[in-house]
């Protein structure tokens, strides 16, 4: 007898969970989650463009071996300043903002690279962003 009640006890609970958490997923996938969607997908498109020009130049500069050139140091300015705009977008999906947060991360690498003057240091933060940003792209392009 205790183990039929224990047993339908526990069967009670998986079933109450299981519903509170289908509920909990209609609520996030809800209006609201396809609102904030929306609102982020703008504010990234708007970034990424922002980012496009000075990563054009980062990669082509960078293929030339100009890490220290007016050129290069102009484009990871700009790269950094505009990138660092994704830590204030609202994007629902926590895989998103764990992707960005290390973006952000490979931003404060080759920051500190930048500012060490050092090519060794800058070729491997330019390739953290890069990495970042690939990772990112092949899940959400």
């Amino acid at each position: 007898m205790k183990f039929a009640a224990t047993t339908l006890s526990i069967l009670l609970i998986c079933a109450f969970a299981a519903c509170n958490h289908q509920h909990e997923e209609a609520e996030v996938k809800g209006p609201e989650y396809e609102k904030r969607l929306k609102k982020a997908e703008m504010q990234v498109d708007e970034i990424m463009e922002m980012m496009d020009l000075p990563e054009y130049g980062l990669v082509k500069l960078s293929k030339e071996g100009q890490f220290l050139s007016k050129d290069y140091m102009q484009a990871a300015e700009d790269m950094i300043k505009h990138g660092r705009r994704m830590k204030d977008v609202d994007y629902p999906d926590k895989k998103f903002m764990k992707l960005t947060d290390k973006m952000l991360e490979a931003f404060d690498v080759f920051e500190a690279a930048l500012k060490t003057k050092n090519v060794d240091d800058i070729k491997k933060g330019w390739e953290a962003v890069a990495l970042s940003c690939k990772k990112c792209h092949d899940v959400y392009d």
